[in-house]
């Protein structure tokens, strides 16, 4: 196009916004408001490329003023002929229409989405929001076509702009409006052009707390329910949108009690069960969502009833043998693994109740609060741990699942009345005395001063009573010895005395480590200990050079996943074998104890690479100081 039309095409739209501004001050004159908004809307939409673009730029120039002339007309103008051409004017402008065939290339289509873009957000800082909502409420009292024409275009309008605008949950809750799409979904749930925008707007609703709530009480469930029988399985937007809905939805312990209770569970299960149709990035979208989904509903203990119920676990095994390999699909697996052990029943630890180790405990009668009483710390861990459990297990549940909601109420208020004294009865008492803590002086200084300060203060309160005992007999003259010397002089006997047997006959040129080794081999075990930790013994030093970090196989890690899954629905089948039992290793070596002269030590170092060829099984022990390994079941 030369340069003399592209002239000619800026002077009719200046001259178009011109006549435009007048007929928004003079409302009266409707038919030629009419004529001057149905010719702006054809060249936004015109089928000349050039006349096309040249007009939305003129447009989208935030010194032209056109948007807010659009705004103030859709606020105050009542005809609806004329706000329909404006929405579609505003519909071009942030989706601006893109030609086929050869273009110029990218360089057009980026310009016009950024342009596109910068025009939504200048809409939404003028208020288009609040605009578009009390004109949508107040075309719910009419019911022509062009109201019906116009309602599309508002909510397609909307569902763009609840995208952008970071406030938009915030505005619906001021104009108190948030119900209000809830219940043009249920008008609108099979109509097509309307239902993806108000997908699109439910959602940024239901990623808000507040709004998710007021939804939830007003029965969207059921609502979602119906939309997804009749949006069916076809992979395309809408059902993604659905999903993505219930993704957001179901992160409410109460949304997902009302989604149980609809069916939603079998519903979703037959996206799996047919999931070989879908195709492209969408499948793995949708699958997505629909497994996010499940995993929220096996928060509650009906969700997790209800996927067993309808054979869920056997249908997600099974679309786990036919997942795809590629890389994308491994989180599915993963989230599929997770939701598969969630609906497990949860089976004890095959070992015995009674431990090896076996500790003496206190005899009943005995003070609680005497340092000579020795009460046991386990004995008065389980006391604290069986409060524990009572508070969790009352805390525990989900909600709306208990069938006598009050009597838990009560229970839960009747248990938080526990006195104090009685809940912290099994907390540790037993304390150490301070001559006790004097034997620690040689490895903190703390307990040397504190010891020296504890010591005056002693002493002056066997002073004060000292003094008192003078003053109430003042007929006796005869005074005993100071017993403020006797005592220090005592004390210090002690400290000088005082030493840990355990370090007694150390040779002086021992290594750090063989000194420790000396010393964990004098140490008195329940269980008889046949090494030392190798943590313990190295301490912060390693080998003296960095250790290389394994590659990750996302072969490995998927097959490990699988194993996980076909262990939990077929562990019955499997053959286990146990490898390590530290029970039976202690009974039978029970008797056994480690001579002066044969000290425990590591050698795992020395066993770096090396394999045994006698037996395919790795080796466990757990006979250390901090070893926690109880037994090993090979499966």
């Amino acid at each position: 196009m030369s340069p003399s039309n592209k002239s000619t095409d800026e002077a009719i739209n200046d001259a178009l916004l011109e006549k435009l501004r007048t007929c928004v001050s003079k409302p009266q004159e409707a038919e030629t408001f009419r004529h001057i908004a149905a010719k702006i809307h054809a060249r936004v939409t015109s089928s000349d490329r050039k006349v096309r673009e040249r007009t939305l730029e003129k447009l989208w120039r935030k010194n032209s003023g056109a948007m807010e002339i659009f705004i103030t007309t859709l606020e105050n103008c009542k005809d609806h002929v004329i706000n329909c051409s404006i929405a579609s004017i505003l519909h071009e402008c942030i989706s601006p229409r893109v030609a086929k065939g050869k273009t110029k290339g990218n360089k057009n289509k980026s310009a016009t989405r950024s342009s596109s873009r910068m025009a939504v957000m200048q809409l939404i800082n003028l208020g288009i929001t609040q605009v578009l909502v009390k004109l949508l409420v107040n075309l719910q009292h009419a019911d022509t076509i062009s109201s019906e024409v116009l309602t599309q275009e508002v909510l397609w309008l909307l569902g763009q702009i609840a995208q952008r605008d970071q406030k938009f949950v915030s505005k619906m809750k001021m104009l108190n409006t948030i119900k209000v799409f809830h219940a043009l979904l249920k008008q609108h749930y099979n109509n097509s052009k309307t239902l993806l925008p108000l997908l699109l707007i439910i959602k940024c609703l239901a990623r808000n707390s507040f709004s998710l709530q007021v939804l939830a009480k007003d029965g969207i469930a059921s609502t979602l329910e119906i939309t997804f029988v009749c949006v069916g399985y076809m992979p395309h937007l809408k059902l993604r949108l659905l999903l993505e809905c219930f993704k957001y939805f179901t992160t409410s312990k109460l949304c997902c009690t009302k989604f149980v209770k609809v069916g939603l569970v079998y519903l979703l299960m037959r996206i799996f069960e047919r999931w070989e149709r879908f195709d492209g990035p969408m499948r793995l979208k949708i699958c997505n969502c629909a497994l996010i989904t499940l995993q929220h509903l096996c928060v509650i203990k009906a969700g997790r009833k209800v996927i067993k119920m309808n054979n869920g676990l056997q249908v997600l095994y099974r679309f786990c043998n036919y997942c795809p390999e590629d890389k994308a699909y491994d989180s599915l697996l993963s989230r599929i693994c997770g939701i598969i052990n969630q609906c497990l029943e949860k089976k004890e630890l095959p070992v015995p109740e009674m431990s090896p180790a076996r500790f003496v405990l206190p005899e009943a009668n005995v003070r609680p609060n005497s340092a000579e009483s020795g009460s046991d710390i386990d004995s008065q861990a389980c006391s604290v741990a069986s409060l524990g459990r009572l508070y969790s297990d009352l805390d525990s549940g989900d909600e709306e699942e208990s069938q006598n909601s009050r009597t838990n109420v009560k229970t839960m208020n009747a248990a938080d009345e526990v006195d104090e004294s009685k809940f912290f009865a099994g907390v540790f008492t037993s304390q150490r005395s301070e001559e006790d803590l004097t034997e620690y002086n040689i490895f903190f200084k703390e307990f040397n001063q504190q010891n020296q300060i504890c010591t005056a203060e002693s002493s002056t309160e066997k002073l004060t009573d000292t003094t008192d005992t003078k003053v109430s007999g003042n007929k006796t003259k005869t005074f005993a010895k100071d017993p403020i010397k006797d005592e220090a002089a005592k004390s210090q006997t002690t400290n000088n005395d005082t030493a840990i047997k355990i370090f007694d006959n150390m040779c002086s040129s021992l290594t750090d480590q063989q000194a420790y080794c000396v010393i964990a081999s004098r140490v008195k075990s329940v269980i008889g200990f046949v090494k030392v930790a190798y943590p313990d013994l190295i301490g912060g030093d390693g080998l003296g050079k960095d250790e290389p970090l394994n590659n990750k196989d996302r072969k490995i890690c998927r097959s490990k996943l699988l194993t996980c899954v076909e262990r939990g629905l077929h562990g019955s089948t499997l053959v286990q074998e146990v490898v390590y039992d530290l029970d039976a290793v202690a009974s039978s070596n029970g008797d056994e104890q480690t001579s002066a002269d044969n000290h425990l030590c590591n050698w795992d170092e020395n066993r770096i690479g090396k394999r045994c060829s006698d037996t395919k099984q790795l080796h466990f022990e757990s006979r250390f100081e901090s070893g926690n390994l109880r037994k090993v079941i090979q499966a």
